[in-house]
């Protein structure tokens, strides 16, 4: 919440022109804050990874990436570990392509049993990679179901924001939808990639279009004064959500790589501000100002047993329609 080093430190790859490269953000299995904690997790008995009270998704998906690049480099065990990380999520997904989620999430008002769309499209990314690897159509298949739920709107049990012709991909699909950006692009290269590698029908390729024409309209309501926000919602004082140092960095990286991929200067232009922002004082001081007041309502809250926050739209944050 406090940092002395605020370097951009987020390694990632950018995209090349052929399907089943190493994925595009590399994580670390380092504890967190930093890293996702696997260092220190173990497995099941079918050799996935076991972190936590149930499997998650995005972990597992994560997790089975970061294998993927080692296997890439020659690492004979990390292909085995891959693709049993694979084989889980082709025998996870519903029948609709959904990998829903057994918890509640009280301050985005998700009930268990919600979809994510980060997790929809990492899952994809991961069964592109597996079919890359063995041609075994099962996994193009199950990747293709994985992007289905992104095609439907979240009021109509999909992952997506879907109207009047705006399209984001919600990492909480819950309503009110609160826009959360990591999540949003973590499908859209899913989507990109199997539209880029002609995986995808026509209908996918409207969608991800419509995508980019989407974040190109609403990006600027993320920036708060050169400081990334993690989502477009406000806490229950009126506040935006900043993004921890962490988010902000990915945000950089996924803007960078994402710029690339859809040939989109307006990406670049604000992974760049972003990243200007690191070395501005008056910046960092907005932000730990920002994490001081955060964590003061945080004790506060546990001191009288206070609610989790719930986080609301921000006004005006749902940017007007974009022309199809």
């Amino acid at each position: 919440m406090f940092p002395l080093s605020w370097r951009m430190s987020r390694s990632y790859r950018l995209p090349s022109d052929y399907v089943g490269q190493p994925y595009y953000i590399a994580w670390s299995g380092a504890p967190r804050p930093k890293g996702e904690g696997w260092n220190e997790a173990t497995f099941h008995d079918d050799g996935v990874l076991k972190l936590g009270s149930y499997r998650n998704p995005v972990q597992i998906a994560q997790f089975a990436l970061t294998q993927y690049a080692l296997a890439y480099d020659g690492h004979h065990m990390a292909r085995a570990r891959f693709l049993a990380q694979a084989d889980w999520l082709i025998e996870a997904q519903r029948l609709d392509g959904g990998y829903p989620y057994p918890i509640a999430l009280p301050a985005y008002n998700a009930a268990p049993g919600w979809l994510s769309g980060m997790a929809q499209g990492e899952a994809a990314s991961v069964l592109l990679r597996a079919y890359s690897l063995t041609q075994d159509p099962r996994y193009r298949d199950a990747g293709l179901r994985a992007l289905a739920p992104l095609r439907r709107d979240v009021r109509d049990g999909g992952a997506s924001f879907l109207r009047d012709g705006a399209v984001f991909f919600e990492e909480v699909a819950a309503q009110p939808e609160c826009h959360i950006l990591n999540g949003h692009l973590y499908a859209a290269f899913a989507v990109w990639e199997y539209v880029r590698f002609g995986l995808g029908d026509e209908d996918l390729a409207h969608l991800h279009a419509n995508a980019v024409e989407t974040l190109k309209r609403w990006l600027p309501a993320y920036d708060a004064g050169g400081w990334s926000c993690y989502d477009l919602a406000i806490d229950d004082a009126g506040r935006r959500h900043y993004a921890p140092l962490w988010y902000h960095h990915f945000h950089i990286a996924q803007l960078r790589i994402y710029a690339l991929m859809t040939a989109t200067p307006a990406f670049a232009a604000m992974a760049e501000r972003w990243n200007e922002a690191l070395e501005r004082n008056d910046v960092r001081a907005r932000v730990w100002r920002y994490n001081a007041k955060s964590l003061l309502r945080s004790l506060r809250r546990r001191v009288t047993h206070g609610s989790v926050v719930a986080f609301a739209p921000l006004p005006g944050a749902t940017a007007p329609p974009v022309r199809t």
